[in-house]
């Protein structure tokens, strides 16, 4: 999914592993925003 300015973006649904990762030679910045459920814990531990 492309922004309005051409800046790649997408949505992990809750509870998916996901990580990212810079592939290229180029330097790349990454913004992560995290809505998170009232009284939960924010991380669990996997078993």
């Amino acid at each position: 999914m492309e922004n309005r300015d051409g800046r790649r973006s997408y949505y992990v649904p809750a509870w998916v592993v996901h990580e990212t990762k810079n592939i290229t030679d180029k330097l790349a910045r990454t913004y992560n925003a995290f809505i998170i459920e009232k009284g939960k814990p924010r991380v669990i531990p996997a078993e």
